[in-house]
């Protein structure tokens, strides 16, 4: 059995919630133009689309919303994490790997003026052992080649790591590196999304099921 040689997650709908932000934003863009406000039910399957397909989503009576995409981005960007929170269990799942001194990292699609305040503001920026953003590679997810780089950083074979992402871009980009590859069910996936047709090396309900899954496939102590 392999030692697990790294654990890499996606972010947004992996590790953390972040549609409680986009959501906030979104309704008070709406309610300045005496819209009703949206649910988070409603905005939380285009979550994992981007900031244009959330804006299109929130306004769909406007054939050209690239200024209210450029006023929400701008909006984040002032404050990124006020209503976002990790997902229960992260704390416990990230400290475990760090004591049994099991590298990880994130790799997210989410440029790097947002993901770093949004991990210093978690206390996971200084933590976390790589961090490769979209800047930082010629081709982002679902294309393997920042997997690869945190491979790279770590020092470790790509087949000894596990790849954790809620979209299938993340499994297909983990499926292209070699990785060991999880979907995340409880992030921001619709309900068109079929994840049996993803080819995930193995799905998980909640951040908790991660470990113990990971015994059948890694040497790595239990929790």
């Amino acid at each position: 059995m392999k030692t697990l040689g790294a654990a890499l997650f996606d972010l947004d709908g992996t590790l953390l919630d972040s549609a409680q932000d986009f959501l906030f934003i979104l309704n008070t863009m709406r309610a300045e133009r005496q819209m009703p406000p949206i649910s988070y039910h409603e905005l939380k399957p285009t979550v994992s689309e981007g900031a244009a397909a959330m804006v299109a989503h929130t306004f769909p009576q406007l054939s050209d919303t690239a200024p209210l995409k450029a006023e929400f981005l701008e909006r984040y960007h002032q404050a990124p994490a006020a209503k976002s929170e990790l997902y229960q269990g992260v704390e416990a799942m990230l400290g475990h790997f760090e004591e049994q001194g099991t590298p990880w990292g994130i790799i997210t699609n989410k440029p790097r003026h947002f993901t770093q305040p949004i991990l210093a503001h978690f206390n996971l920026l200084e933590r976390c052992d790589c961090l490769v953003c979209p800047e930082d590679v010629t081709h982002s997810k679902p294309e393997p080649d920042a997997l690869l780089l945190a491979a790279d950083i770590l020092s470790t074979e790509p087949d000894t790591c596990i790849y954790v992402g809620d979209h299938q871009r993340d499994i297909t980009a983990g499926n292209r590196a070699g990785m060991f590859t999880i979907a995340a069910l409880w992030g921001y996936i619709g309900e068109a999304d079929d994840t049996t047709q993803w080819q995930a090396d193995i799905t998980a309900g909640r951040i908790q099921d991660i470990l113990p899954a990971l015994e059948n496939h890694f040497s790595i102590a239990a929790l």
